[in-house]
């Protein structure tokens, strides 16, 4: 009796035989990759190690691998052969047989596909034109040309009436398609979007933006179908949670979810998201929204950015600083605002008068006539001494250090602090430097044109006001400027005389700084601890300098650059 009739008989069974075996073979486990052979034009299957596991016997054998069954040809009839041995009863089928989750297989027959459980049972009366599997207990077929979808207990879940059906996400949905136009089914089988669209497309959040008509406008969606913006829109550009930017032929508008509505009275020219705030910018000027709409900050600035988890802003009457509701933490504007890397600025609350302010508002310290920083440390001249403060990363004093043998000098015949010239690339101003094209180096001439310094420097700096060349013995990874002086981080430096190559500091400094009298340099090396070693002969005396000048017995010595500190 074949499977059909058993169906038809409302027999829910299949009688299994067991496959007689004269020969002792090898049992099949479940781990065997099982590759059909033939021999005198009978099959059987081996494993990949070449051992015969299924005698020939059969007319015909589909291919097996590692799934549960596999479809033979005996006394003309395709028959299913399980890994114990055991063949089911004669089947209407072709040797086609799929593979799907837990054991269940789809088999070919002469009217469409069926589905049969791991014990070969039909899964239904239904016939298919197609199966494809899917990794869940789900699979797609097709019925008269229109895609469908059902579990493996015999449900429909999506009928068949779409041109396309795609399963994404990992599982979550089914993308739809029909007649040309896209939407998007729920696991369950439910309709979340209609298919009206010309593309459907999750994002972030579980929103899901889709495009429509011949304008392809845009619109949004949340996961369960809800419209959230409707599809009139150039362009939807997600701010936080509760606020998107929306562009149309007009200008940029912000939506807001939580009201439902666009606010067509602000065109705006910039965003820029902070939290769950908006810092915004009209044609002239920038504010502060907050996620309903509400400026909290107005737009009367120049500036505004976030730092330090509040707001900065600049106008033309100086810089304040706000709080992330909108609240002010200073009562007068600052005629000045600078940066730190910790959570606080250095301000200036007045002539001479620079203080520290932190981010809860409190001035910390003030006073300083000069200020400056560099990383978490920060120093500055107050009431003749030198004052060193270490922050905290998150803002508040860790150390403070001052000291009083700090004197003034007011010397107007000095430079002052010379910077890098360009490179030089021709012997000119004294130097005879060339470059080296297979080393990629610098070396040095002298003015008969003998080589004095081979080809060692990976990059060169002459410095005109005194005639001496900075040298550096690696490639710099970037300049950064402290003050008045420009390092050179990452590189090596020392200092050459190019007209007698002679070598008048080791390149073993982050930099080489120089000022003072041209004919009476001073020679200052950056350490890797960021100190300034005086390296000139005169380095044992009190050299006369233009600015501010820890005169302490230490070696190294403190400079503070007319306007600003470097160290």
């Amino acid at each position: 009796m074949i499977m059909e009739s058993l169906v038809r008989s409302g027999i829910a069974a299949v009688v299994f035989l067991l496959l007689c075996n004269s020969q002792l073979l090898p049992q099949i486990s479940a781990s065997d990759t099982l590759l059909p052979v033939v021999s005198h034009q009978k099959w059987g299957y081996i494993n990949s190690q070449g051992e015969l596991l299924v005698d020939f016997r059969f007319e015909s054998a589909g291919s097996w691998g590692t799934n549960k069954f596999a479809v033979v040809k005996s006394d003309g009839r395709f028959r299913l052969l399980s890994r114990s041995l055991t063949l089911s009863e004669p089947m209407e089928m072709s040797n086609s047989l799929i593979e799907l989750s837990d054991g269940f297989i789809a088999i070919k027959t002469q009217d469409g596909w069926k589905v049969l459980n791991e014990s070969g049972l039909p899964l239904s009366t239904l016939k298919f034109d197609w199966i494809r599997p899917l990794p869940t207990q789900f699979f797609l077929f097709g019925k008269e040309g229109y895609s469908g979808v059902a579990d493996l207990n015999g449900n429909i879940l999506v009928r068949p009436a779409y041109d396309e059906i795609v399963w994404k996400s990992g599982g979550s949905y089914f993308l739809t398609r029909s007649c040309g136009d896209y939407g998007r089914i729920s696991r369950n089988g439910n309709q979340v979007i209609p298919p009206l669209y010309n593309s459907v497309v999750q994002k972030a959040n579980g929103y899901v933006q889709v495009r429509y008509g011949e304008a392809n406008t845009a619109g949004l969606f949340d996961s369960s179908g809800v419209e959230i913006i409707p599809p009139v829109w150039t362009s939807i550009e997600q701010l936080n949670q509760t606020v998107f930017l929306v562009t149309n032929e007009i200008g940029k508008f912000l939506y807001y979810t939580k009201l439902g509505t666009v606010d067509y009275s602000k065109n705006l020219d910039a965003i820029l998201v902070s939290g769950s705030q908006i810092i915004a910018s009209t044609d002239s000027f920038s504010g502060v929204l907050n996620d309903c709409g509400k400026w909290i900050i107005p737009p009367v600035n120049r500036r505004v950015w976030g730092e330090n988890q509040c707001f900065v802003t600049q106008n033309e009457y100086g810089y304040n600083v706000f709080d992330t509701i909108g609240s002010p933490l200073n009562a007068v504007p600052f005629a000045d605002l600078r940066s730190l890397e910790v959570s606080a600025w250095l301000v200036k609350l007045g002539e001479s008068d620079w203080g520290l302010l932190q981010s809860d508002g409190k001035i910390a310290e003030r006073g300083f006539e000069t200020i400056g920083s560099f990383g978490n440390r920060v120093k500055g001249r107050r009431d003749g001494k030198l004052v060193s403060i270490l922050l905290r990363k998150s803002g508040e004093i860790e150390e403070l250090n001052s000291w009083s043998n700090v004197v003034e000098l007011n010397v107007s015949s000095f430079t002052g602090i010379s910077r890098d010239e360009p490179v030089i690339k021709n012997p000119t101003a004294g130097g005879r430097w060339f470059f080296d094209g297979p080393s990629r180096k610098w070396g040095l001439r002298d003015v008969s044109g003998k080589v004095i310094i081979k080809p060692a420097y990976n990059d060169i700096s002459h410095n005109l006001p005194y005639g001496l060349t900075k040298v550096y013995i690696c490639e710099p990874v970037y300049k950064t400027n402290f003050g008045s002086v420009d390092i050179q981080i990452g590189a090596k430096a020392g200092l050459v005389d190019p007209a007698t190559g002679k070598v008048v500091v080791e390149p073993v400094y982050m930099d080489v700084v120089l000022t003072g009298p041209a004919d009476q340099p001073l020679i200052f090396g950056v350490t890797n601890r960021m100190t300034f070693k005086r390296l000139d002969a005169q380095q044992q005396v009190q050299n006369r300098l233009y600015t501010w000048v820890d005169v302490g017995t230490e070696k190294m010595t403190r400079v503070l650059w007319r306007g600003s500190l470097t160290l």
